[in-house]
């Protein structure tokens, strides 16, 4: 699994204390998928007390995919 992250969501990961693993790990086991805007992704996975939200696009077919976080950000 390839992630390419965009610069609003770098920023926003570095703001929250969000790990590059935690994001991977909502794309590899999520606790629930669900179809976002403009063709986008939402996929949702709790950490103890808290539930992570990534949005992602995903470009090309197969393992050799590659997943473009948008965003990610704790759920309040």
């Amino acid at each position: 699994m390839r992630l390419r992250f965009t610069n609003h969501a770098q920023i926003g990961m570095l703001e929250r204390s969000i790990l590059a693993s935690r994001v991977a790990d909502t794309l590899r086991h999520p606790d629930a998928c669900m179809p976002g805007r403009e063709g986008k992704t939402i996929c949702l996975k709790k950490f103890g007390a808290k539930t992570l939200k990534v949005v992602f696009r995903r470009h090309g077919l197969g393992g050799k995919g590659e997943y473009v976080i948008v965003t990610t950000f704790y759920l309040p």
